[in-house]
């Protein structure tokens, strides 16, 4: 093996040099019009060929193994190509820049399979030019001797140059396709972000120069339209937006960067909200300013804390609501009370009775209202007990359908196989009705359909009701009531508010309607979807958990006395007259101290507390607990505006008596002891 200096004869390429510029010229021109890699080697080969008085060559470049195979070749055989490919000496680190020649192969180093093809092959020589790219070895030109002395200094002289050119137009290539795999995955990466990279000029907000792909994913316009159509994105601001985006912008030409959020409106119409990071990175002196930034989608994000902000807002208002029925339920109870003790001591011919009667039936409408107040804030009063929703439905279908229009037509479709529901039958009955009627009313004097369905479904954290205010909810198995209409619909403006108090859009109020129905749900652990568009009709689905539960039993007990535990004077004043017309003896505490108090010093003992929920200082469950702790054989019936279910109770409580309670209610309770 030996190296080529060039001192040799320079034969017959040297005495024509026309003919070497023009075989260079020639492959030169093939290699750079070649569009693919293929059709570079396909030139590179014919070019060489034709360049020089040989009649075999090939060309080698690496493979994925770290070995140089046959890329292209001509005039070698397949045995040739399958004993050699792959066993060349040379690896990416070890660049040789200067070609090689074996003047006789068979008396070099190399295998005995090697050497029995090149004797087969009749090779008498062979040339190894290194195809160079910007320091980097692509591969091997190998040129063949078909007699000895073929290949001389002036063949390899010119093999070389055309290697050169045959090496450039490899490595541009390689670049080329590098550069748009490079592309091709950044674009990739790009479109499967939930973000949008943006390069723009201002003056104007969004005169886009480049915007990735998926632009049109998040706003609904293409690349080409934004690059295009003048002041597109201005024009899509929303208008209370406007002024803090050119805000932003004069902060980000002063300072560098922004921050900005607002409302941009998609090409289908539908608004989005949009978190723009935007950094400046040129000012021209006439005032344009060149920027990049990231926008990102914020819609759902949004979306979920205006819902926490209705729900944090109707909650306050429930708080409220709640708060104002219980002290009013106070006074109802001693104004029952009262009106039942003059009821009592009236003679029963009076004429007065008639009067007390009307100011009972104003007491109980009274009572009805704090009741739906209570049950919109979540704290009305619960007779909880599963129940089979699909009976219930069936239960009211007849009285469903002559309770409304005579336009419309009531479809029930009830999912086979229910599982039941914890609930008071009471309140889902309301709710039932109270969405059918509205169902009717949307319809009104024109032909609909109102289809009322059950089935179960198992709500994951991902598709929990947001909108409208939905109580919250946790993932699981939930009944589900449905109730679809193909009436008017409902404005989006005033979807967003149907669950408000006393907000309706009917001529006349009536009462707190939806508000109240939110409320229900709250006690039940339940949820809400509405679904509407004008025209379009509405879908009211309601979520009530799977779930069963028994009602714990009560203890009976009978002994002499009853001790009345309330901070409220007039009802003490009142129970203590009451339990004194049913023959009973009443003993009065207006604070839990008090109530300890009568315990460790009535030697008799009671025969049952009846005791306020709410009170100032200790409250009427810790009362409760330490009274058990002191007699646990004691019942104790507890009384309150608000409603408690039976596992809300605390220890030792044996029942619940809901205020304002009626001289009928307190002797129910009475008498399950005995008592009355």
């Amino acid at each position: 093996m030996g190296r080529l200096d060039g001192d040799t004869d320079p034969g017959l390429y040297a005495s024509k040099p026309y003919l070497q510029l023009k075989a260079i010229h020639r492959l030169a021109t093939a290699v750079t019009r070649a569009a693919t890699m293929d059709e570079i080697f396909e030139a590179a080969i014919q070019g060489i060929l034709t360049a020089l008085p040989i009649t075999r060559a090939a060309i080698l470049t690496w493979g994925e193994d770290g070995r140089m195979h046959f890329r292209a070749w001509m005039g070698l055989s397949d045995r040739y190509r399958e004993v050699t490919d792959g066993h060349s000496p040379w690896s990416r680190d070890a660049i040789e820049p200067e070609p090689i020649l074996m003047a006789d192969p068979l008396q070099e180093p190399l295998s005995l399979d090697i050497k029995a093809v090149l004797r087969s092959e009749d090779i008498h020589g062979l040339a190894f030019i290194p195809l160079l790219y910007q320091g980097r070895l692509l591969g091997k030109l190998m040129v063949y001797a078909d007699q000895p002395g073929d290949i001389h200094p002036d063949v390899v002289q010119l093999a070389q140059t055309l290697a050169g050119h045959v090496a450039f137009s490899l490595g541009r290539r390689q670049a080329e396709e590098a550069h748009r795999a490079t592309e091709r995955r950044l674009r990739r990466i790009l479109r499967s972000l939930p973000v949008v990279f943006y390069d723009a000029e201002t003056p104007h907000p969004m005169a886009a120069t480049w915007v990735s792909e998926n632009v049109a994913e998040v706003t609904g316009f293409t690349e080409e339209e934004l690059k295009t159509v003048p002041d597109l994105w201005e024009q899509n601001l929303h208008p209370e937006d406007c002024l803090q985006l050119h805000k932003a912008l004069d902060q980000t030409r002063s300072t560098g960067s922004a921050v900005v959020e607002y409302r941009l409106r998609r090409k289908d119409g539908r608004w989005i909200w949009l978190l723009d990071h935007m950094e400046r990175v040129d000012l021209q002196p006439d005032g344009v300013m060149r920027i990049v930034g990231v926008l990102t989608d914020i819609s759902e994000r949004k979306l979920h804390e205006e819902s926490q902000r209705e729900s944090q807002r109707l909650e306050g208002i429930g708080l409220l609501a709640g708060g104002i029925a219980h002290d009013f339920n106070n006074l109802l109870t001693a104004m029952t009370g009262s009106l039942n003790l003059a009821q009592m001591k009236l003679p029963s011919e009076s004429p007065v009775h008639a009067h007390l009667g009307n100011l009972e039936s104003i007491l109980e409408r009274a009572s009805n209202l704090t009741r739906q107040m209570l049950d919109y804030s979540g704290r009305g009063k619960l007779h909880v007990a599963a129940m089979d929703l699909n009976r219930t439905v069936q239960d009211m279908t007849g009285l469903l359908r002559v309770s409304i229009s005579k336009q419309a037509q009531l479809l029930v479709m009830p999912s086979p196989r229910l599982p039941a529901v914890l609930a008071d039958a009471t309140q889902i009955h309301q709710v039932v009705m109270n969405l059918v009627t509205n169902a009717s009313e949307a319809i009104g004097e024109r032909e609909g359909t109102i289809t009322l369905s059950t089935r179960v479904e198992c709500l994951t954290a991902d598709h929990l009701p947001l909108a409208p205010p939905s109580p919250p909810m946790s993932p699981g198995n939930y009944v589900v009531l449905e109730v679809s209409d193909t009436g008017c619909g409902i404005p989006a403006e005033a979807l967003a508010r149907i669950f408000d108090p006393f907000f309706t859009t009917k001529a006349t109020g009536r009462g707190l309607g939806l508000s109240a129905l939110l409320g229900i749900l709250r006690a039940h652990q339940g949820g809400v979807r509405v679904t509407s568009r004008p025209s379009g009709g509405t879908t009211v689905t309601i979520y009530l958990p799977s779930h069963d539960a028994g009602e714990p039993p009560v203890k009976a007990t009978r002994r002499a006395q009853i001790l009345v535990v309330d901070d409220e004077p007039m009802i003490l004043l009142n129970a203590a007259e009451l339990m004194a017309g049913l023959g009973l003896d009443a003993v009065t505490a207006k604070n839990g101290r008090e109530a300890l108090e009568w315990i460790q010093g009535q030697p008799d003992g009671f025969a049952l507390v009846l005791m306020d929920q709410i009170m100032p200082g200790v409250d009427g469950r810790t009362t409760a607990r330490l009274i058990h702790q002191l007699d646990p054989d004691l019942p104790i019936i507890l009384s309150s505006g608000f409603s408690l279910e039976t596992s809300e109770l605390g220890e030792g409580v044996a029942g619940f008596l809901p205020k304002p309670y009626s001289l009928a209610q307190l002797r129910k309770v009475l008498s399950q002891y005995g008592l009355a």
